[in-house]
């Protein structure tokens, strides 16, 4: 489907499955191994599902901004530059700002609540022992960030990095044209080649190495970007931005909506054997090994990215009320999510069941409130017309 002609409705299931996932990985996150910076840790935790939070870290903000690359230039064509930048600020800089004011004093006193229960043991804490925790002026500008919105603040810098480096190649490099026929055909004869991963993979790879963890750096606790974040991110961006002036190339993916996955199963078995050699106690990785380790791990980022692509364009190309309305949903429910699992995983604690079991009653617990509030709160609301541009008629 071309923009002329509609939404492209499988984007909008990659997009809502992107913000999903992220409610479920820090609902779970309580239930890993020892490693994650949370403050909320169970009793009863599992190496399997760590695994599953590792896979999941390494596609779901990839996909989300090559999603947001994508639907970028197709709004960017409908509109011209100065009036995207004056749809962006209203859809992604206001709610980042509103939203932060609102959030971060919550999220902070939920994650001093539970990080200062778990320290006392036994010994009972009061609510102002945790706020005076979470506001003292020595400790907070230490985590002084975004939290969780970090996606939003990224994605306006990415959007300006962007955007620059395209109006000088178009002044000084593009003057007729030539340059995007080239690589216009370039991106044709590559999505779905032999060559495509291997095109991905390699400058992925490079922006990988410098991260401080074994996987995709989080930039959530600083208000300074880090420019390995902002290259990784504005990678998959441009990529995204790309296949948005072929988006018939989204067929190609459609097609080929079973190869994708299998590649990623495929080398995720290396990187499993990878993470294990790279995380024992007491063994510092060498560089070569680092390398490998980031290799692959671009290798399986980039094919599940592209399998999320994929498998949405295979099986969610047509209209779906259910998928409209989760992509709507999906934007309020990631945003307002993180107090509520803070305090609910919190609370599941204290009863010391099997993690399967907290885990279950956690998303019983978040996912109707939160759904329920987009509903009541959002959905027909000046509130939606914030995030998603138009105010839904109540039923």
């Amino acid at each position: 489907m071309t923009p002329a002609a509609g939404r492209i409705h499988s984007l909008d299931a990659v997009r809502a499955l992107a913000m999903m996932l992220g409610i479920f990985l820090h609902t779970a996150l309580p239930y890993t191994l020892p490693g994650f910076p949370w403050p909320v840790f169970d009793q009863s935790r599992s190496l399997a599902l760590t695994v599953v939070l590792f896979v999941i870290h390494a596609f779901r903000m990839p996909a989300f901004f090559l999603v947001a690359g994508f639907f970028g230039r197709i709004l960017h064509d409908r509109l011209g530059l100065r009036a995207f930048v004056r749809h962006r600020a209203r859809r992604i800089l206001l709610p980042l700002i509103a939203f932060w004011i609102l959030l971060f004093p919550l999220i902070r006193f939920a994650w001093a609540w539970s990080y200062v229960h778990a320290v006392s043991g036994a010994r009972p804490v009061g609510f102002a022992q945790a706020f005076a925790y979470a506001f003292d002026r020595h400790l907070l500008p230490a985590a002084l960030g975004f939290a969780h919105l970090w996606f939003l603040y990224y994605l306006l810098i990415v959007y300006a990095a962007f955007l620059l480096f395209r109006a000088f190649v178009l002044r000084f490099s593009d003057s007729d044209r030539t340059l995007r026929a080239k690589i216009d055909a370039q991106i044709r004869s590559l999505v779905g080649s032999p060559m495509e991963l291997p095109a991905l993979v390699v400058p992925t790879a490079l922006l990988l190495v410098p991260m401080r963890s074994w996987g995709i750096d989080s930039p959530d606790a600083s208000l300074i970007p880090q420019l390995r974040s902002v290259l990784l991110y504005t990678a998959f961006f441009s990529y995204g931005w790309l296949l948005a002036r072929q988006p018939a190339l989204i067929d190609s993916y459609r097609l080929r909506w079973r190869r994708y996955p299998i590649i990623a199963a495929v080398a995720l078995v290396p990187q499993l054997a990878l993470l294990y050699l790279v995380t024992r106690a007491g063994v510092v990785a060498p560089p070569w090994l680092r390398i490998v380790f980031f290799a692959n791990y671009a290798l399986v980022g980039w094919s599940l990215t592209l399998a999320m692509l994929a498998l949405s364009a295979r099986f969610f190309a047509e209209p779906n009320r259910f998928v409209r309305y989760a992509a709507d949903a999906s934007y309020w429910m990631y945003l307002v999510h993180l107090p509520l699992v803070l305090l609910v995983g919190f609370g599941l604690a204290q009863l010391a069941l099997p993690w399967p079991v907290e885990l279950g009653l956690a998303h019983l617990l978040v996912l109707p409130a939160l759904l329920l509030s987009y509903h009541l709160l959002v959905r027909s609301t000046w509130v939606g017309v914030l995030l998603n541009g138009r105010r839904q008629p109540r039923p």
